[in-house]
């Protein structure tokens, strides 16, 4: 032990800085391992102090692995001071890197994984390793069994961890960093959000310019030149904002919102209150509907007035035309023949559905009606002309 601190004196002395930043290395290591002895037994007290007996120990046998692996890296490997110093114990901080995931991974509610693995791995290849370079079988044996002691010791670990979260039944709490890089590159506008936390963010970042654009604008004096310029950043970003809206929502339901909004301001524009109910005529079109199979329909006493007259092309009113002397002339025939059959001149027969008479017996001349036009043929005034001058 005095030959060590006698190497260690005089190397400190040829090399002052080298003997500065080890020094400084193992303050803050030893620091951040009480940092998490501390921690450890704080969140083990409540009822767990057993697990926190059994860190502290796997921690004292990585120790003595480390120990070992000096004296290794001395004789065996022949490293210079400075070297060794960093060197010597890369077995123990990958043990302690990995049995920290692995607890961590068990408290997840999940297995250790490849971690666990590792621990074992790396607990005991440090003590064969340094049982190789012991001077007698008393030292190989401490060498093995502190290995196999750490091992151990660390899978028990494991499962104090395993067996208190599922006693909790909860999983443990977690942080959230507030300054990641990924929450920093969003806020900052270096990325978009792909996920849904971040797709959060990053519509609160285009909704804040949004609406400090627009606060700038109604702060500033409407003459001013500054005021015309924060006109145009309120348009970007609500144009940016609009983007964003499309890319995140569902583009039928944006259309639909789009265009009740553009109908309101329409109807707003042409002096129209708009309103939520149906149009009067719709809504007795459905009434009518739904009451036409319930009961039978009444005529209304109200006589609707007749709508102006339009012009119609000629062979339209000569249509009409021939269809109301058609009428007109179908009850003074069937009177005739009625009185035909009475007086015994004649046999029945059914009513003509046309006013000419019948090809067989010619009819004699009816009495022209009052309410009914004549349809006076000429040789020179065609059919459908004759139709229009009766009109």
């Amino acid at each position: 032990m005095s030959h060590w601190v006698d190497q260690l004196r005089g190397q400190a002395e040829r090399e002052p800085w080298l003997a500065v930043g080890v020094g400084a290395v193992v303050a803050v290591v030893v620091g951040a391992g009480l940092w998490w002895l501390v921690g450890a037994a704080r969140r083990g007290m409540r009822g767990r102090a057993s697990s926190v007996l059994i860190t502290i120990a796997a921690l004292m046998a990585t120790a003595v692995q480390s120990a070992g692996m000096w004296k290794f890296f001395a004789s065996t490997m022949a490293l210079p001071l400075g070297l060794r110093i960093f060197l010597f114990s890369f077995m123990e901080v990958a043990l302690l890197a990995c049995g920290t995931r692995a607890k961590e991974n068990v408290r997840a509610g999940e297995d250790a994984g490849i971690d666990g693995v590792l621990v074992v791995v790396l607990a005991l290849g440090s003590g064969v390793l340094a049982a190789t370079d012991a001077s007698s079988w008393q030292e190989v044996l401490v060498r093995l069994m502190v290995s196999i002691v750490a091992a151990l010791l660390w899978e028990r670990d494991l499962l104090a961890t395993k067996y208190a979260a599922r006693q909790d039944g909860k999983r443990p709490e977690t942080i959230r960093w507030r300054f990641g890089w990924k929450t920093l590159a969003v806020r900052w506008g270096w990325a978009d959000a792909g996920d849904a936390s971040l797709a959060d963010q990053g519509a609160n970042r285009v909704f804040d310019q949004f609406v400090k654009a627009t606060h700038a604008v109604n702060r500033l004096d409407p003459q001013s030149r500054q005021r015309r310029r924060a006109v145009e950043r309120q348009a970007t970003a609500q144009a940016r904002l609009m983007s964003y809206a499309r890319l995140n929502t569902d583009l039928t339901q944006l259309m639909r919102t789009l265009g009740e909004v553009a109908t309101s301001e329409g109807l707003t524009m042409l002096g129209v209150e708009p309103s939520d109910s149906a149009p009067e005529p719709v809504r007795r079109e459905e009434e009518s509907e739904r009451g036409r199979s319930d009961s039978p329909v009444v005529a209304s006493p109200v006589v609707p007035v007749p709508a102006p007259r339009v012009a119609e092309p000629w062979f339209r009113q000569h249509i009409d035309g021939l269809d109301r002397a058609e009428r007109a002339e179908q009850p003074r025939v069937a009177a005739y023949s009625g009185e035909q059959v009475m007086n015994g001149t004649s046999r029945p027969q059914p009513v003509p559905s046309s006013p000419s008479p019948s090809p067989s017996r010619p009819s004699p001349p009816l009495p022209s009606a009052p309410s009914a036009p004549s349809v006076r043929s000429t040789p020179s005034t065609p059919p459908l002309r004759r139709a229009v001058d009766t009109n």
